[in-house]
């Protein structure tokens, strides 16, 4: 399932009101892949009924394909499904309740995560054991702090961590390092369009890892 398209552009009868989204998502028990890429904000409310209703969910991406990448930059988003643009926003999800998404989730996409977004993200990881894939982008919130919570999420499955368009990153060797140590399963890393400097020669260890760098962009 995914709400790609702005509904700003359509009549005002077939824009979907929050309610009958949510009344949606409680009939999708099967629903295996959501993604969210639209520019307006989710409701609230969004994790909470995927992890209601959908308890074999598998793959969750989350993007605001048209926000802002700064937080002084104009709001572009409405919080509410299908409305007129409303009150103020940076841009960025706070991603409430997002340890409610169903255990059974193997990829996690992220995009546009506000500050309190991130650190949400990290105190859910550990709700999430069966997960494979993470991929975090255009936040600077990626910091060393987060990447300590990827390693202590008890992510045993971890297989590829993807951190995309992340200019003003806070991370380096050390929370790098700590994934490479705790994420025994860890074979990808791919990093593009990252804003730091690291000596992965010589973190890179395990056998049979690949490196991805694509415009690493240095401080």
């Amino acid at each position: 399932m995914s709400p790609s398209a702005d509904p700003t552009t359509g009549p005002a009868s077939a824009l979907l009101s929050t309610a009958s989204f949510l009344a949606l998502l409680a009939k999708l028990t099967n629903l295996r892949t959501f993604e969210w890429a639209t520019p307006r904000l989710p409701p609230p409310q969004l994790c909470l009924a995927l992890g209601t209703a959908c308890k074999t969910l598998a793959s969750f991406s989350f993007e605001l394909p048209c926000s802002s990448t700064t937080e002084h930059d104009p709001p572009v988003a409405s919080p509410a499904i299908g409305s007129a643009p409303g009150p103020a926003t940076s841009g960025r999800w706070d991603a409430p309740d997002i340890a409610a998404l169903p255990v059974t989730l193997a990829s996690l996409a992220l995009f546009n995560l506000s500050h309190d977004g991130a650190r949400a993200l990290g105190g859910a990881l550990s709700s999430f054991p069966l997960l494979e894939k993470l991929e975090l982008g255009r936040f600077p919130f990626v910091d060393d702090e987060l990447l300590c919570e990827v390693a202590e999420g008890g992510l045993r499955k971890l297989r590829r961590l993807a951190i995309r368009d992340m200019t003003g990153t806070r991370m380096t060797d050390a929370g790098l390092k700590k994934v490479f140590t705790e994420c025994d399963a860890l074979n990808e890393l791919v990093l593009d369009n990252v804003q730091g400097q690291s000596n992965f020669g010589q973190m890179w260890l395990k056998p049979g890892r690949e490196l991805i760098l694509d415009c690493l962009v240095g401080d």
